[in-house]
């Protein structure tokens, strides 16, 4: 937390990054939470029962913030990767898909911190801390199934 999120609280005052760049660093977020959608996704059909009922809870808010990500950068005048490029079903978990999921999952997490760092816009933000709040919670929610 900087001294401007300290004085200001919610408001903004300086400089923060251009249009396009924020294009350029929102669309990679989009495209990793895309991604490890598909991951949870074929989780949630190899797992079955009360497990993939969490999973889909899980996706369904993951893909709210897919939507907010791409609002961001539509609002910016760009378009947003829609993860068109990808097949259904080809991203596959492994053996060990807890485990490779949490990893996952904690690489997004760590993308989001990322960002943090960079002077976005107030709005870009608040959508950036809520996708890394909620990232924070699905790893909790796989701790609780894989039993850890």
């Amino acid at each position: 937390m900087g001294i401007k999120d300290i004085l200001l609280n919610k408001g903004w005052a300086g400089r923060t990054i251009d249009r396009p760049e924020t294009i350029e660093r929102i669309n990679p977020v989009i495209m990793e939470l895309t991604g490890l959608m598909h991951f949870y996704e074929d989780a949630a059909a190899r797992l079955g029962g009360t497990a993939a009922d969490e999973i889909h809870g899980s996706l369904r808010i993951m893909r709210g913030d897919i939507g907010k990500l791409c609002e961001v950068v539509y609002s910016c005048g760009g378009v947003a990767y829609s993860g068109t490029d990808i097949e259904p079903g080809s991203l596959k978990l492994g053996d060990s898909l807890f485990e490779e999921l949490a990893d996952r999952e904690r690489a997004f997490v760590a993308l989001v911190a990322e960002e943090a760092d960079v002077e976005h816009q107030i709005r870009t933000r608040a959508v950036l801390s809520v996708a890394g709040a909620n990232g924070e919670t699905r790893l909790k929610v796989l701790r609780g199934l894989s039993g850890r």
